[in-house]
């Protein structure tokens, strides 16, 4: 407070401001053609937001050094003038920039008529950065990212939605507009994610939803058992160096494969079981046998074929067959198969009719003798050998 003033008058509740300048006596001072004046002018206050949009301004001008003669008066503090007025802020400006200055001539009319000084000033009232409207009362930040796009119209602060983006804050994306940037890049996004370059750059980045992550939201960001990954499957940590981000990876259980492990693993072809490592292969013909694979690799006879160890020999005698070559069917034990004979190993020909000596080409070793059976042929071992081709050397 300031000496002959009373404390109600000078209490300014939305700030005050000063400033010292060193003039010489005149009838008239211009402010804003000191040499300085750049670095105090205008006189700026950040403003609350106000119920009847009305502010009172003072302004004091004090003496605080005088000279008058051979005589110097330092710090006196003297009051010369005070002004006052009423500025309403209905209308705010964009910016300092864009706005224009209502002038006002006040008048001290603590003085005389005879020496009342006069004071002209200039009033604006503008909008901060992200404030916009007459009041300043609507907030506008431009946003670009993977959540919403829009800039802020300059006047009012309404949201702008950028190319592809609509809804009232911009959030909602319409997946069939793709930006051009993005239509001639090869980069492919997985998982629901969508490419997108941000504040109109040349540089195209992944938009990945929740719960996914990396260059190509190829990976989960987040992972709890049974929840994400399925039908029994673990989380398992990991780290992507290329774009520095933790991830997860479901280790499935026996069974399942895909990213979540929602899928029956599919196994090649000719392959079963849960690890797909047993083979199968259902060949149905005549030397293989006449079958079909479960999911597990086992073998299961086609309808009238069996035993389950072979699927050989046919259920129905041949000559009922409809499949047999001639009505009297097969010989010898052949059974009636696309019309041919499918034949016991120890015969052969059209009809099975012709016997095939299974001995002829000595199957066994180390001067075993070969005798036919009704199956095919078994090994007579000599002194020190073994298993069915004698093929086993003894301890003596």
């Amino acid at each position: 407070y300031f000496s002959g003033l009373q404390a109600n008058w000078t209490f300014c509740p939305l700030g005050s401001q000063s400033f010292r300048v060193t003039i010489n006596n005149s009838d008239s001072l211009n402010f804003h053609l000191i040499s300085n004046a750049s670095t105090f002018l205008p006189l700026q206050f950040p403003l609350a937001l106000i119920s009847d949009n009305s502010i009172s301004i003072k302004i004091f001008i004090f003496y605080d050094y005088m000279s008058t003669g051979s005589v110097t008066l330092i710090n006196q503090n003297s009051l010369l003038s005070r002004f006052n007025t009423t500025f309403r802020t209905d209308s705010s400006y964009p910016s300092a920039s864009s706005g224009i200055f209502q002038r006002q001539m006040l008048f001290d009319i603590s003085r005389n008529t005879t020496n009342m000084n006069q004071l002209s000033i200039g009033l604006m009232t503008y909008c901060q950065a992200t404030y916009y409207g007459q009041q300043c009362s609507v907030r506008c930040i431009s946003n670009d990212d993977c959540t919403s796009s829009y800039t802020c119209d300059t006047i009012t602060g309404t949201k702008i939605c950028s190319p592809g983006w609509y809804g009232v804050e911009c959030a909602f994306r319409n997946k069939s507009y793709i930006q051009p940037i993005c239509s001639s890049n090869t980069l492919t996004c997985y998982n629901d994610g969508f490419c997108h370059a941000f504040n109109n750059t040349n540089q195209p980045t992944c938009c990945c939803p929740f719960g996914f992550t990396g260059l190509n939201c190829q990976y989960l960001s987040t992972c709890s058992i049974n929840v994400t990954c399925l039908n029994g499957g673990l989380c398992n940590p990991s780290y992507d160096p290329l774009s520095r981000s933790y991830y997860y990876v479901c280790s499935c259980a026996i069974g399942y494969t895909g990213l979540f492990c929602q899928e029956t693993q599919q196994c090649p072809p000719m392959f079963y079981g849960p690890n797909c490592t047993i083979p199968c292969h259902a060949p149905n013909s005549c030397s293989e046998g006449h079958f079909s694979c479960n999911s597990e690799g086992g073998k299961i006879c086609l309808p009238g074929w069996s035993p389950i160890s072979t699927c050989l020999i046919k259920n129905l005698s041949s000559y009922l067959d409809p499949e047999c070559p001639v009505s009297t069917g097969c010989l010898n034990g052949g059974s009636c198969f696309n019309g041919t004979c499918c034949c016991p190993s120890t015969y052969t020909g059209h009809l099975c009719e012709t016997p095939i000596n299974p001995c002829a080409i000595n199957p066994c070793q180390h001067n075993g003798l070969c005798f036919p059976t009704s199956t095919g042929y078994q090994c007579q071992c000599s002194a020190y050998y073994t298993c069915p081709l004698c093929e086993i050397t003894l301890n003596p």
